[in-house]
């Protein structure tokens, strides 16, 4: 398959030998972001901006202040900042569970000593359908990937770009999670170097609101939060590159002076089996009768469910039902991936003296 059709590539980027080391990134090598950015409008006023800065050299002096020594560094942790090739990885996903959705784009920008080098981003043909919440984001159609590359074809080239360095992410148990899962199902060792997570570091230092476009605006970066793989893992560095000044000049000048970086990624979560498997013929005998059914369904950031009692009309993909919802009469899409409990509705009232229409 032609090569070119199967993977987006962008200006400056350039597709590893996977048997030559990827060339090691100085300041020279790639423009200074800071001069990238010079004539770029400012989002945020400068005042604002100042007093933030100050603000968060403060929260990162006090936390070397006030931190234990690791007893047993590694190579990792003594490792000076500016020696450092980070990987700042960005992904869009079919949904929001790492555990059943699947990888729909990927963008991976390099970064060392405050310059970007080698920039990727590619599309990626799903096995799961995209979510309408997910494409409500992002806005990628089944359509712009149905030409795309398997991510299995993909994961050499990620494997290279990502080699010797540290893995950078704006939430990494998302991202990371949709990452080793799928080295896992093809059959590859998982990801081992350090992670640093830049909502986690934002947190640290800023403080307040910390989604991915609030941090860069906050900081006066004049780059939109797109929700698209490559423009966010290149404002994703950005805001990496700030920190970094914020912690350096509170002392930091070492990999092991960094709040919140992981020595290693955190466990794999693997797929589950879909849950039409293990709902399907309840589901579709719903359909078939029009009986009314329970169902709990997660609440986001929550651990509580809300109680939904819905009659089944058909499936609209692997895990996405439309029902019709008896509270309001209308049609809406469920999410079987963000069902806690499925059950026969009680013989109440409300559900007797609905007319269903299906």
């Amino acid at each position: 398959m032609d090569t070119e059709r199967r993977i987006e590539w962008v200006p400056d980027a350039a597709m590893p030998d996977p048997e030559v080391e990827l060339p090691t990134l100085d300041a020279s090598s790639r423009l200074p972001i800071a001069a990238r950015r010079a004539s770029e409008p400012v989002q945020a006023d400068a005042a604002a901006v100042a007093a933030l800065r100050r603000e968060a050299v403060a929260n990162a002096a006090a936390w070397h202040a006030t931190r234990a020594p690791s007893a047993t560094p590694d190579a990792w942790d003594v490792l000076p900042l500016a020696a450092i090739r980070f990987a700042v990885i960005d992904l869009e996903t079919t949904g929001g569970r790492a555990g059943e959705d699947d990888i729909l784009e990927i963008g991976i920008v390099h970064l060392q000593a405050g310059a970007l080098g080698i920039e990727f981003t590619s599309l990626v043909k799903p096995e799961q359908p995209i979510t309408p919440g997910s494409h409500a984001v992002h806005r990628i159609t089944e359509a712009m990937v149905a030409d795309a590359p398997r991510l299995e074809s993909l994961l050499p080239t990620v494997l290279e770009l990502v080699r010797d360095t540290v893995l950078v992410f704006h939430n990494a148990p998302f991202d990371l999670g949709f990452l080793q899962r799928a080295l896992s199902e093809d059959a590859r060792e998982p990801l081992a170097s350090p992670v640093l997570d830049t909502v986690a570091l934002s947190r640290r230092l800023l403080g307040g609101r910390c989604g991915l476009g609030h941090v860069g605006a906050r900081l006066g970066i004049a780059a939109p939060h797109r929700h698209r793989a490559l423009p966010d893992a290149q404002l994703t560095a950005l805001v990496l590159v700030e920190l970094l000044a914020v912690l350096q000049e509170a002392g930091s000048r070492t990999l092991g002076d960094v709040p919140g970086v992981a020595r290693r990624p955190p466990r794999l979560r693997r797929r589950r089996a879909p849950r039409r498997a293990a709902w399907g013929d309840w589901i579709e005998r719903a359909c078939a009768a029009g009986q009314p059914l329970e169902v709990h369904v997660r609440v986001q950031g929550s651990a509580d469910s809300h109680v939904l009692h819905v009659v089944p009309v058909r499936w609209r993909g692997a895990t996405l039902v439309d029902v019709r919802d008896l509270a309001s009469d209308r049609i809406v899409v469920l999410d079987l991936a963000q069902v806690d409990r499925l059950a026969p509705a009680p013989s109440n009232r409300l559900v007797r003296s609905r007319r269903l229409r299906v």
